[in-house]
């Protein structure tokens, strides 16, 4: 949330490979695993253009922790639908440039 808050600005590019991530994660929702891995390179690629290395340093293996819990999670293909449409609402928000919006959003994903 405040990786996001705290990005100056998200390039087109990491737009385009946040709908890329989100739309194999929508293809892969029978998948648990790959699933859970398509939801950690999607907060990823979210959190990594903030230019905070002491917050990316913090993140990542809090995230990395959690993957195993998010296999379980991701089971359900009801949560990962859930999941895909919530991504698709954080990356509008960036296309509007709301960032506090996209944060507001990333914090009810989580």
């Amino acid at each position: 949330m405040l990786a996001v808050r705290s990005t100056p600005e998200f390039p087109s590019d990491a737009i385009a490979r946040l709908r890329e991530i989100n739309a194999a994660m929508a293809d892969e929702r029978s998948d648990a695993m790959a699933a859970a891995t398509h939801d950690y390179e999607f907060h990823e690629e979210l959190a990594r253009h903030c230019g905070n290395e002491q917050l990316l340093s913090t993140l990542r293996p809090l995230k990395r922790l959690m993957l195993r819990y998010e296999y379980n999670y991701m089971a359900a293909e009801d949560f990962v639908n859930r999941s895909v449409h919530q991504h698709e609402q954080i990356i509008q928000a960036l296309e509007r440039g709301d960032r506090e919006a996209a944060s507001a959003l990333v914090e009810d994903n989580f």
